[in-house]
């Protein structure tokens, strides 16, 4: 596997959200990747928190989401991760 193909695929791996029904704390934690040592973000656009918002079956925004909705997404979350 060349070095290339791999990051690729680690890369998808990390995009990906780990959802867990009926735990939307838990949904919103997992958006940060720590694991890896890396501190990687799943949701680091407006359009990531909009696909995000559609994966935990949210209602939709009036407006898709801007970087100010982003910026407060950052805060909850990691508000909600420190407690």
């Amino acid at each position: 596997m060349t070095a290339p193909l791999a990051n690729e695929r680690l890369l998808r791996k990390l995009l990906v959200f780990n959802l867990r029904p009926g735990r939307l704390c838990l949904d919103m934690v997992a958006t940060k990747a720590d694991w890896t040592g890396i501190g990687f973000e799943r949701v680091a656009t407006p359009e990531r928190l909009a696909l995000w918002l559609a994966a935990v079956r949210l209602p939709p925004l009036a407006a898709p989401p801007d970087t100010a909705d982003l910026a407060a997404f950052h805060r909850l979350r990691d508000s909600v991760y420190r407690r």
